[in-house]
């Protein structure tokens, strides 16, 4: 493989006889092609590509709620490409039927290492769900929010909201989401702050 950085190429993108080229992160990118690929479909492999669909399909149905996890993400990844890395792994060898159905085979799992605070629950019933977490000891900004989504298995209502979090929350280490939002199914949260450009890690509950 050999990087090209060429005026007369430009960003050339195809065969040329035995060289396939691309270009990836604006950069042409030369490799020799291989006449005979092949397409093994051992039970690995195969497991491996069950667990990139569901990743594929939980991120489309996550990707509005996961617009703030930037902090999460390396210098040269997007929120996609992070949130692919850091879930693949979680979910189940079997491809799921639904968008939906792929984001809740990731319950009770949780992805990312805390920079501000570490989302530890989510519970309730009835008319409220209750989010726990630790501060770890950091002091009260105002600024933090709580982004959830919430899914509704019966009417297809997929809610994704911003909860500003209050001193008097930060202190009992605890938010209360009610009815009727809480009423749709438990919330899989996370926290952040914009203006810090902060992200706790992300817990997942059941959608479905």
């Amino acid at each position: 493989m050999a990087i090209i950085n060429s005026t007369v190429m430009g960003k050339t993108k195809g065969k040329i006889g035995n060289v396939v080229t691309t270009v990836l992160k604006g950069q042409v990118i030369a490799k020799s092609r291989n006449y005979h690929p092949a397409n093994p479909k051992t039970a690995g492999q195969v497991n491996s590509r069950a667990q990139m669909s569901n990743a594929v399909m939980a991120w489309q149905f996550l990707s509005l709620f996961l617009s703030f996890i930037s902090p999460l993400r390396k210098s040269t990844e997007s929120n996609y490409n992070a949130f692919i890395r850091l879930a693949k792994n979680l979910f189940s060898t079997t491809i799921a039927i639904s968008r939906a159905n792929a984001a809740g085979t990731l319950e009770g799992n949780s992805i990312g290492h805390s920079n501000c605070v570490e989302i530890a629950s989510i519970g309730g019933s009835g008319e409220e769900s209750v989010i726990g977490f630790t501060t770890g000891g950091l002091a009260f900004i105002a600024g933090y929010n709580l982004r959830y989504i919430i899914y509704n298995p019966i009417t297809g209502v997929n809610v994704v909201g911003i909860h500003n979090i209050t001193s008097e929350e930060w202190s009992n280490q605890s938010i209360v989401l009610f009815a009727g939002e809480a009423d749709m199914g438990c919330a899989s949260v996370y926290i952040y702050n914009l203006s810090e450009k902060k992200c706790s890690n992300i817990l997942f509950s059941y959608f479905g």
